[in-house]
């Protein structure tokens, strides 16, 4: 098996945006509308490819980011620099195999370097075992 973790490109938004609307009601649904505002205000956005396949991708934002997600709004009015998380969606055929931990790694090396605060959300109630 061959990993790579690399910054989406923008011919790639299509199969980004299929993965994430194939996950169901465990994520918040995109359009392409929404994706390119991703793609264009994102300060990390980064794709796994398995033996050359898209595998899964991370989006997070910076402080800065005009975003109207009230849980990113609340990191806001509490801290000044930060790097939020928005979503990490894995395709099916590749969970288990670790690269929801890969991501968060890589992620938390790119934060490490640039803010004092790596931020996400996590559904407590309902849980999202699977996620």
């Amino acid at each position: 098996m061959t990993l790579v973790i690399r910054d989406v490109r923008e011919h790639e938004l299509d199969s980004v945006l299929a993965l994430n609307n194939a996950v169901g009601p465990r994520i918040l649904a995109l359009d392409a509308t929404r994706l390119q505002w991703f793609y264009a205000n994102a300060s990390y956005f980064r794709i796994a490819e398995v033996d050359g396949v898209m595998a899964g991708f991370l989006i997070a934002l910076r402080e800065s980011a005009n975003y109207s997600s009230p849980n990113f709004r609340w990191f806001r009015e509490r801290y000044p620099e930060f790097i939020y998380i928005d979503r990490i969606v894995i395709a099916e055929p590749y969970r288990g195999l670790g690269l929801g931990r890969i991501f968060y790694c890589d992620v938390t090396s790119y934060a490490e370097l640039r803010v004092p605060l790596l931020a996400c959300e996590v559904f407590l109630e309902p849980r999202d075992d699977a996620a």
